[in-house]
């Protein structure tokens, strides 16, 4: 009778151990993905809706022919503001006679020329422009040097004057609709290339459509937008609507097979699922619904679950 009690006491107490052993293997495992979630507190804001363009900058520019002598000496800065009939430069023949170089006109001075000052004009823009077989040529070489667009053929200035009192014209074309900016009569973009993030405003006179079913607008822009002085092609971001949420890593986005989407939040001492909507996308983030600024995003969801206990 003593030792069925001993063997009965035994078993309990190797039960009870072994429980203990698995609660401590559970507990620390759950300790073990805790320690691995990391979390980000959101932006909650107004953020642009933005979508993609490109643009292509046509300006009045003087092109001046400095090739009659030999190498030239420009006596004013890259993008300096010369006045009309200033001496921007000089050079000399082979036997010594010097050449000088005035400005026709007042403007900004610039020795970067890419081919297409007579071409890109705002006065020569038009449906006789063959805008598909330009922008295939752009995107190969942004700053083409030399090589005129459309088999128009030209020898590479090294001086040139850039109007600075008329306004640019500036073609935007995107896959996307735009006939909403052409009823509002303006578009405003940003550059991607430009850091500084700065907007660039452009009044529309004129749009339609091209043959690859992409959509384009004329723009005036004024001529005191110095961002676009160097630019004859740049991609874009079209700034679209503005909407209020929650600005989160794209990464914490966890998707639904029926197409939803939600994030693991941080609440008191468990993670919970939050169904969200997404409302804009920004370089690796997303402006998101049902999220405020007092919330923790996992944003690293593959080890996280709903009801997940953290410490």
């Amino acid at each position: 009778m003593a030792k069925k009690k001993r063997r009965r006491r035994n078993t309990l107490t190797i039960v009870l151990l072994l429980a203990i052993f698995v609660a401590a293997i559970v507990l620390f495992g759950s300790f073990f993905r805790f320690k691995q979630l990391k979390f980000a507190q959101p932006e909650v804001g107004s953020y642009d809706v933005t979508f993609d363009g490109e643009a292509v900058v046509a300006r009045n520019e003087y092109v001046i022919d400095v090739s009659a002598g030999g190498e030239f000496t420009p006596l004013f800065a890259e993008g300096e503001r010369v006045k009309e009939g200033a001496l921007i430069g000089r050079s000399s023949t082979e036997n010594g006679q010097q050449i000088n170089y005035y400005a026709p006109i007042g403007g900004l001075i610039s020795y970067q020329a890419d081919g297409y000052e007579q071409l890109l004009t705002p006065s020569s823009l038009g449906e006789s422009v063959n805008w598909i077989a330009l922008l295939e040529q752009l995107r190969r070489q942004p700053q083409a040097d030399g090589e005129a667009a459309n088999g128009a053929q030209q020898a590479a200035p090294t001086a040139k004057v850039i109007d600075n009192l008329l306004d640019f014209t500036v073609f935007v074309c995107s896959m996307q609709p735009l006939s909403a900016y052409q009823e509002s009569g303006k578009l405003t973009f940003l550059l991607k290339s430009d850091t500084s993030g700065g907007y660039i405003t452009g009044y529309v006179d004129s749009g339609g459509s091209l043959s690859d079913g992409s959509n384009y607008l004329l723009l005036s822009v004024s001529a005191q937008e110095m961002s676009l002085y160097g630019q004859r092609y740049q991609r874009i971001d079209v700034i679209g609507d503005t909407v209020y949420g929650a600005l989160i890593p794209a990464t914490a986005l966890v998707y639904e097979q029926d197409g939803s989407c939600g994030v693991f939040c941080q609440y008191k001492q468990t993670i919970v699922y939050t169904e969200v909507e997404v409302l804009a996308e920004r370089d690796g983030s997303v402006v998101v619904t049902n999220i405020d600024a007092n919330d923790l995003i996992v944003t690293n969801p593959e080890r996280a679950r709903d009801g997940q206990k953290i410490y």
